[in-house]
């Protein structure tokens, strides 16, 4: 059997994390309309599991780099995606107090689990996912 690479191994720990968030959620009861309409049910947690985990196996015949690589520095893995969001983050509420829109947030702390666990699965459902799967056939075109 096949020893998990670093990016497997990473992206156990995300999905394991996902696990957590959803059980967090199911055990505090979280009745909110991000939780309602989410994705992120148990059946498709672990269907986008087994999808992305054949992603980060794929992902490295497509030329992209490993999760892990050491020719990317912390700054460009950590520092500046972190600023950007941070960038993003601040137009959208600024934007949002502009135009006054209404409060669609789940109240903190619930956030916490909410968020991550609904970020890590979008992250495989649209980008991960689409990205390898639709790069992968063309390197063999």
């Amino acid at each position: 059997m096949n020893s998990l690479t670093p990016s497997g191994k990473t992206f156990l720990g995300l999905v394991l994390l996902t696990g957590f968030g959803e059980a967090v959620w199911a055990y505090f009861g979280v009745d909110h309309p991000i939780v309602q309409n989410r994705t992120g049910a148990w059946s498709a947690i672990i269907l986008a599991a087994f999808f992305g985990f054949i992603a980060i196996k794929l992902a490295r015949q497509t030329g992209f780099p490993d999760i892990l690589d050491d020719r990317i520095s912390n700054k460009e893995r950590v520092l500046y995606p972190a600023l950007l969001g941070f960038a993003f983050a601040i137009i959208e509420i600024r934007v949002s107090l502009a135009i006054h829109l209404p409060n669609i947030h789940v109240a903190f702390p619930l956030t916490i689990p909410v968020y991550l666990t609904g970020g890590i699965f979008l992250e495989i459902l649209y980008h991960l996912g689409p990205v390898v799967f639709l790069v992968w056939p063309m390197i063999y075109y």
